[in-house]
């Protein structure tokens, strides 16, 4: 059967998240659950999204609970971001993203801001 792409916007990150938050110190983001209408579960798919880091900084990216990147990054120019997801993790209903602010025991953690997450996955055609 025939597929195209389609894709669906991350609940939250359209306007910039800033990590560790310089407010409250939380240092993960937690996305509201989101659909992906008609997705073929056993597809992949891509999550792209956009990073600006200052300082050193790891970053790890969650879908569904699945680890889908941990990146240190120790330059600051901002990028846009992308990684392709394995089959079996992007679900008809109730996905989520999860971003986190990694630090090792003992390094000073820089920041990180990320926004725009895109999920573009596979359907069906009729």
């Amino acid at each position: 059967m025939p597929t195209v792409a389609n894709f669906v916007t991350v609940p939250g990150t359209d306007s910039p998240i800033v990590l560790p938050d310089p407010q409250t110190l939380i240092n993960d983001f937690h996305s509201d659950n989101f659909d992906a209408p008609s997705a073929i579960f056993r597809s992949p798919a891509v999550l792209f999204w956009q990073v600006k880091p200052e300082g050193k900084v790891r970053v790890q990216v969650n879908l569904n609970d699945e680890v889908v990147s941990i990146v240190k990054f120790d330059s600051t120019p901002q990028r846009s971001w992308h990684e392709v997801i394995e089959e079996h993790i992007v679900l008809t209903q109730l996905n989520h993203v999860d971003v986190v602010v990694v630090a090792d025991e003992g390094e000073e953690v820089g920041k990180v801001t990320v926004s725009d997450f895109i999920l573009m996955y596979r359907v069906n055609v009729a």
